[in-house]
């Protein structure tokens, strides 16, 4: 019985705490133009800089998926 009582009571108090969340809360605040541009000045440097990371790598990388089957160097 008490431990029926018990996930009742759990089951009430995640109730509560989920509606309270759900619920407005007015916010005084605004987005500027400045945010949209910072955020896709940070949305570009990311790409870039994985690219430039992936470039660097690129043979590893290649090595590190092609294990089964190493290549021999080619002679000239």
């Amino acid at each position: 019985m008490k431990k029926e009582r018990n996930i009742h009571l759990f089951f009430a108090f995640l109730w509560v705490v989920v509606l309270l969340w759900m619920a407005p809360v007015p916010a005084f605040g605004y987005v500027d133009p400045g945010s949209a541009s910072m955020f896709f000045q940070i949305l570009i440097g990311s790409l870039l800089g994985a690219v430039v990371a992936v470039r660097m790598y690129w043979q590893k990388l290649k090595a590190f998926f092609r294990r089964g089957d190493p290549q021999k160097p080619k002679q000239p």
